[in-house]
């Protein structure tokens, strides 16, 4: 028998801090979110995780202080539109085939795809705000064996991003972490 009591960080939680960089986000609700100035809109909530020493061994990127996994929020239009460009694609339109690891026909049903995205993983890509907030800046499909080591805490004075453009080995894109 351990003769070891666990206490609790004197703060009460424990997080550990989201950080600028690539990720892999498992998409584990959409909800509806207010309407903006120019339409409806939808938040998309994120577990994000990290790769250990292989992509199979996945951490937790922050918790909550209940300890359950913290859940990261985005907000896209409902719009789906596809553009001529990638950067002229709607939000939602990217985010749901980066998780479906399909492109989507115009001429295709809308209905049920979110829900088919529920449970999904993808590779994120997140980058600092001005403000000190996290945004989503790309969200590509997950690729089984793509590697997101935790990233390294950037100096204070430093204007860089940790960014590897991940590491992929060679696996069966079916095998995805979740």
């Amino acid at each position: 028998m351990v003769n070891v009591q666990l206490q609790k960080p004197s703060g009460g939680t424990f997080e550990q801090r989201l950080q600028p960089g690539l990720c892999i986000g498992k998409c584990v609700d959409i909800t509806d979110a207010p309407a903006g100035q120019f339409g409806d809109n939808m938040y998309w909530w994120w577990e994000v995780y990290y790769t250990g020493t292989s992509a199979k061994d996945l951490i937790p990127a922050s918790f909550n202080e209940d300890g359950s996994i913290y859940r990261l929020r985005d907000m896209t239009s409902t719009k789906f539109g596809k553009g001529k460009t990638a950067d002229k694609t709607a939000k939602s339109r990217v985010r749901v085939e980066a998780l479906l690891k399909r492109e989507i026909d115009d001429d295709e049903p809308l209905d049920g795809l979110l829900d088919q995205c529920v449970g999904k993983p993808a590779l994120l890509y997140l980058v600092a705000t001005e403000a000190g907030y996290l945004n989503i800046q790309l969200v590509q499909p997950y690729k089984a064996g793509t590697l997101a080591p935790m990233p390294e805490r950037p100096d204070p004075a430093s204007d860089e991003l940790p960014f590897d453009g991940g590491t992929p080995a060679p696996s069966d894109d079916s095998d995805a972490p979740f």
